[in-house]
């Protein structure tokens, strides 16, 4: 970093002891402690900036130890965070993708003032082995300058030797003198050699000091500038903490809601429990009131009326068996519409959170206990069948006790009151069965309140949704519009260019371009801005090349309706020009001569000095158009040597020799410009 130059030694160093005394030749040599007291003074000086330099240097230590400090305190606070962001927390699930990209500038801002902290270590060690040299070269000195010093007192010990013998006037005095007096020169002139090197020296430190001042306020902003990031990455993180737990606060809801609908299921399997087994009762009863009547239709003289009364409660009982069919049906449906919402709410629990695998299996349980009830039913049919076989067998029993009927006339009396009773126990029956049908009622009621509950979950969840698919659109949007805005943008660019030059009426030369492009219906781009700048004479000549729509033809002009009138009429359109690089210089051909366009292309390149700018792809455009550039260089250095043409086949290799020095050179004068993107 810093290049201090080597103090000078030997004779040279010796003269700096020879400067401080020289004024003191013609007097008596001091003696005792007026002799010390020149080294003491510039002993105590060069100590105390020697003490400046390393209070200096251990405040630049003291500030690099601070700064590693404050970087390590970072590094663990980063470290020590409650919830950082890993890929096993549900983080990433949310976490978009801006913050993604403030988290890897925040790491590489990171490395950039770790950098700039080595570079800072490296610069402090580079000053303290600067101190170092300046230290042995300080000693270096002062041991010259005492050396020096015993000189000077030893010469002014010999000179006034001399002077009290009285032998002045000799010749050897005045060779001590001149020598002493050139020794004097010489310390002179080496003191301000030395203190000018001293005072580049302290320009130097108050330059690296200054520097390392202002990198250490810049480092301590950008560390300031971190931390701020950081805390906001820190707040960020909190608020998505903050959703996850709203979040699983509602997964809770769902879930406490999914319980309670299987706790209503299970009431409702109680209560259809409850009136399969009522409905078993009252089969038993039908059982018993049967058995009773085949005992007493023997003895009953009216037993025709009776036997009616029976087949109509038969029927009944054949209605209300419909009847339970019918709910066992509807229940069965409910229970299967249950199942589709217990499906549905599995499918969003899962959505929601994969850890209630316990509740598939009470799920599993449920359907055993759904297939169980499916298993009384289809019971509960073969009884009615068997019912109904016995009701046949009733009718038969009734043909034959019409043949008694005579002799139960006396037991009529005893059989009205004992109707009466039974029908009295059929009242009690029918009281059961409506208590039963109001206990289905209730459990209907309870099955549309859970209905309306798992409609209000898939309406929060459709909301949810909905939301999602707001915000994915208005994310869409705003991509797009800004793909939009950065087109216009640079098309308003050129726009704005086109027209700054048009409104200073800048005089330019002969501009010239050849644009090429897959199509002029899909890939002309800025077709107004070129048609503008030809009708404005700002381009001069404009040539259009398209490798996916080639002109065999002078009569084809383009028929395409797609390009403006005005580029179709002022335009140039080579005929079989793919590529610009074959809009140059044709390549079809080995036996191209050269034609009024290429020669038109060399006066603008050797006579009017034109700039020449290529700008596309790598991998065929650049090297081809430097190549045809090349040719057409050469054949112009070709018939500046020899007058005349040839053909582009039989250039010598002298002349693309020459070509490939003239780009050079071109290159040098800022001629020849490539904007080739990778």
């Amino acid at each position: 970093m810093l290049n201090y130059p080597s103090l000078t030694s030997g004779t040279e160093g010796s003269g700096i002891g020879r400067t401080t005394t020289s004024s003191r030749l013609k007097s008596k040599p001091p003696t005792g402690q007026h002799t010390t007291t020149p080294s003491k003074l510039g002993g105590s000086l060069k100590d105390a900036k020697q003490r400046k330099l390393e209070q200096q240097v251990q405040e630049l230590r003291v500030e690099r130890d601070l700064l590693r400090q404050e970087l390590d305190s970072i590094t663990r606070s980063r470290h020590r965070s409650p919830s950082p962001v890993t890929r096993s927390r549900s983080l990433n699930r949310f976490q978009t993708r801006d913050d993604y990209t403030e988290l890897t500038k925040l790491r590489q801002e990171r490395d950039e003032l770790r950098s700039l902290l080595n570079k800072l270590e490296h610069r402090v060690q580079e000053i303290q082995r600067n101190v170092h040299t300046l230290t042995q070269e300080r000693d270096q000195i002062n041991k010259l300058y005492n050396d020096s010093r015993s000189e000077i007192h030893r010469l002014h010990q010999d000179l006034y030797a001399m002077h009290e013998t009285g032998d002045r006037n000799t010749q050897t005095t005045q060779t001590v003198l001149r020598r002493v007096e050139s020794e004097r020169d010489r310390a002179l002139v080496d003191l301000s050699r030395v203190t000018a090197e001293r005072d580049s020296l302290i320009t130097k430190y108050k330059n690296c000091t200054e520097n390392a001042h202002a990198d250490k306020l810049r480092l301590t902003n950008q560390l300031d500038h971190l931390e701020n990031s950081l805390n906001q990455v820190a707040e960020e993180r909190d608020e998505v903490i903050r959703r996850v737990s709203m979040h699983r606060l509602r997964i809770d809801e769902l879930q406490q809601r999914q319980q309670q609908l299987e706790d209503s299921l299970a009431e409702r399997q109680e209560l259809l429990k409850k009136v399969n087994e009522e409905s078993a009762q009252l089969k038993q009863e039908a059982e018993l009131q049967n058995n009773r009547l085949e005992e007493r239709e023997l003895q009953i003289s009216q037993m025709n009326e009776r036997t009616r009364v029976m087949e109509m409660d038969c029927r009944r009982l054949h209605e209300r068996v419909d009847e339970y069919d019918m709910k066992l049906r509807k229940e069965r449906d409910e229970c299967s519409l249950l199942r589709n919402q217990l499906q549905n709410m599995e499918e969003e629990k899962v959505k929601l959170q994969c850890d209630f695998d316990n509740l598939t299996c009470e799920r599993d349980d449920l359907v055993k206990h759904q297939r169980q009830i499916e298993k009384r039913a289809q019971i509960n049919l073969s009884e009615r069948d068997r019912l109904s076989r016995q009701v046949n067998d009733l009718n038969d029993l009734k043909e034959s006790l019409e043949k008694q009927l005579r002799q139960l006339e006396k037991d009529y009396s005893d059989q009205t009151t004992k109707y009466q009773l039974e029908r009295e126990a059929n009242e009690k029956l029918q009281q059961r069965i409506d208590t039963a049908i109001h206990n289905k009622n209730s459990i209907d009621r309870r099955a549309n309140w859970l209905e309306q509950q798992t409609e209000e979950l898939r309406s929060h969840i459709d909301q949810l949704q909905q939301q999602l698919s707001t915000q994915k659109d208005e994310n869409k949007w705003m991509s797009e519009t800004n793909e939009k805005l950065t087109a216009d943008n640079e098309s308003l660019r050129v726009c704005d260019y086109t027209l700054c030059l048009l409104s200073k009426n800048t005089s330019t030369g002969d501009l010239w371009l050849i644009y090429g492009c897959r199509s002029p219906t899909s890939s002309l781009l800025f077709e107004n801005e070129l048609s503008d700048a030809v009708n404005s004479k700002v381009l001069k000549h404009l040539c259009l090349c398209f490798s996916r729509d080639t002109v065999n033809s002078p009569d084809e002009k383009y028929a395409l309706k797609e390009i403006s009138s005005i580029l179709t009429e002022q335009a140039c359109f080579p005929l079989k020009a793919q590529y610009v690089q074959d809009c140059i210089l044709c390549k079809y051909s080995t036996d191209y001569e050269v034609s009024e366009h290429d020669i038109q292309l060399m006066n603008l390149v050797f006579e009017k000095g034109a700039k020449i700018m290529i700008c596309g792809g790598p991998r065929a455009l650049a090297f081809g158009v430097y190549e045809s550039w090349l040719r057409l260089l050469a054949m112009r250095l070709y018939f500046e040597r020899t007058q005349k043409w040839c053909k582009y086949s039989a250039i010598p290799e002298e002349d693309f020799i020459n070509a490939r020095a003239y780009v050079d050179i071109m290159r040098k004068a800022e001629r020849f410009q490539e904007d080739v993107w990778a």
